[in-house]
């Protein structure tokens, strides 16, 4: 079989097909690793908050197609190779996409880590959001976990213009649980993401940090996480008992008066008599006892 082969009518063309099969072995890479972790980040629902625009928050990546066209489908990641950020795909330069520390983005833990997705469109007309994965990297740039595959979903609306905040994406208490294991201040956050029907300017994604919980409406994790059945510890009543402590059942119960056996069968208290033949002495001195009663009685001790 002879190989194929393509010709280009200019090099534009050529730098265009590389840019596509590019974005192509991007989108598999990341759907392979996506398979591999079995999570996947969830919707939460809309955010409205002013003044998120670039600069303000922290913003994690920043999509616009870069064919030129401006429209309608854009894809990219940042990720981190040990000493710098590297943008892949559709992703915009410098501060626009970058990878950031969890001590730089002040998180306590993952189940209070939030995403934002924050769309640029005209009139706030709709948008898709195809793919969104977050991957968490190590100093030397080795990918510890990422959120894995994603649900797509259509947004019939956005928030016109960027710093009008948008969409709100966070880990369930199981990934967040799962992801707890890589909680380090110096591992970074990498993102990638794919949207369609995008006919605006610059769609930003940046990294947020939920309000604060209270009480029961926290995450537990690990010793934090309140008991369940047999691994609570007992207090006061509902505490096994323990020797002499625990209620007699039946016959371990101790007897009480007249329901307990005698310990000596032979004891006149406990009913019973003596069966022993009588030493010669206790007899001869009851012998001479009767004697003397019988002389008594007839007078012999009389003057």
């Amino acid at each position: 079989m002879h190989p194929t082969r393509v010709q280009f009518n200019s090099l534009g063309d050529a730098m265009k097909a590389i840019k596509l099969l590019g974005k192509a072995l991007l989108g598999a890479a990341l759907a392979i690793a996506s398979y591999s972790s079995h999570a996947s980040l969830i919707y939460l629902g809309p955010i409205t908050q002013g003044g998120t625009g670039i600069g303000a928050v922290s913003t994690v990546l920043t999509l616009k197609d870069n064919s030129g066209k401006g429209c309608c489908t854009s894809s990219g990641a940042v990720s981190y190779n040990g000493s710098s950020d590297v943008r892949t795909g559709d992703a915009q330069g410098g501060a626009l996409s970058k990878t950031w520390s969890i001590t730089d983005l002040g998180w306590t833990d993952f189940a209070s880590a939030r995403i934002v997705f924050n769309a640029d469109e005209p009139a706030g007309n709709g948008i898709n959001l195809d793919n969104m994965v977050m991957t968490i990297y190590d100093t030397s740039g080795g990918a510890l976990w990422n959120s894995g595959l994603f649900t797509p979903i259509s947004f019939a609306s956005t928030a016109h213009g960027i710093g009008n905040s948008g969409e709100l994406f966070g880990l369930d208490a199981p990934q967040a649980a799962a992801a707890q294991a890589y909680f380090n201040g110096m591992n970074r956050i990498g993102l990638m993401a794919a949207v369609s029907d995008a006919q605006g300017g610059h769609d930003t994604f940046y990294l947020s940090l939920a309000a604060p919980c209270v009480g029961s409406d926290c995450p537990c994790f690990g010793a934090n996480c309140p008991c369940v059945g047999a691994n609570c510890p007992c207090v006061g009543a509902n505490c096994p008992c323990v020797g002499p402590t625990c209620p007699c059942v039946g016959a371990n119960c101790p007897c009480v008066g007249a329901d307990c056996p005698c310990p000596d069968p032979n004891d006149p208290a406990c009913g019973g008599g003596s069966n022993e033949t009588p030493e010669p002495r206790s007899i001869l001195l009851l012998s001479l006892g009767l004697l003397m009663l019988h002389l008594a009685r007839r007078g012999m001790f009389q003057r």
